[in-house]
């Protein structure tokens, strides 16, 4: 647990200035190099799984090609898209938020009251308790993000005044929050799932504590994407042109 903290209060700060303080196509880059890595790791543990017993490689391409086309959408073009829209520094951020929030959230709900563990031969650890405990705090947790954004940011942009021109809604933030939360909780469960068929632990150990790549971002594989489309439909920002 302290080697998992760690990394995190490592890495967090590094993702949070290469999201937020530079250019479009440095995110498009890391988030690239991300979605590689998972992919060579899902693609690895189904090559393991299919050597281990004794199956054809055309046995599992289809869900292997399904799998990494799926992280491929997820993490590099739904986190694009959400940096290249008006306040797209802030709204990249969200996915992450909501994700790692949930997941927190839903660790510690779980392990203080959880009893009702429904999913004992996905992921046995999962409780009815932390689901409902990591939803409604990561919810909390989009919800504070967009408070927290109307006093920081600026009044004008460029020299220009653009305060008239945009506000918040904090109606849509409970609804991407919610989406986002409810995503998280069904991508962790989903690559419990394949882990379990796949007779695997943990798809790396290219993070100390965390173990793969894939195993620190696969909620994100259905929060990304849901965050960006509910964000589309229901937008935290409210911008318009005079």
């Amino acid at each position: 647990m302290k080697t998992r903290i760690l990394t995190a209060v490592v890495a967090v700060p590094v993702v949070f200035c290469l999201l937020f303080f530079t250019p479009e196509w440095v995110t498009a880059i890391m988030m690239a190099i991300i979605s590689l890595v998972c992919v060579i790791e899902v693609d690895h543990a189904f090559a393991r799984y299919a050597k281990t017993n004794k199956k054809p490689p055309t046995f599992l391409l289809l869900p292997t090609l399904l799998v990494s086309v799926a992280i491929a959408f997820a993490l590099g073009w739904s986190i694009y898209r959400l940096r290249e829209v008006a306040f797209g520094q802030y709204l990249v951020l969200l996915p992450f938020l909501s994700a790692f929030i949930t997941d927190g959230g839903a660790y510690f709900v779980g392990v203080s009251i959880g009893k009702h563990r429904p999913f004992p031969k996905i992921s046995p650890k999962k409780s009815i308790e932390g689901f409902i405990g990591g939803i409604v705090i990561g919810t909390l947790a989009v919800v504070g993000y967009t408070l927290l954004l109307s006093t920081i940011i600026p009044g004008t942009l460029g020299g220009i005044d653009v305060g008239e021109y945009y506000t918040f809604n904090y109606g849509n933030a409970v609804i991407v929050g919610m989406c986002g939360a409810i995503a998280t909780e069904a991508g962790d469960l989903l690559f419990s799932w394949i882990k379990r068929k796949l007779g695997i632990k943990d798809y790396g150990n290219l993070i100390p504590g965390h173990g793969g790549m894939l195993d620190r971002f696969d909620s994100m594989v259905l929060c990304a994407p849901i965050v960006m489309l509910a964000n589309k439909a229901f937008p935290i920002f409210l911008v318009w042109i005079a």
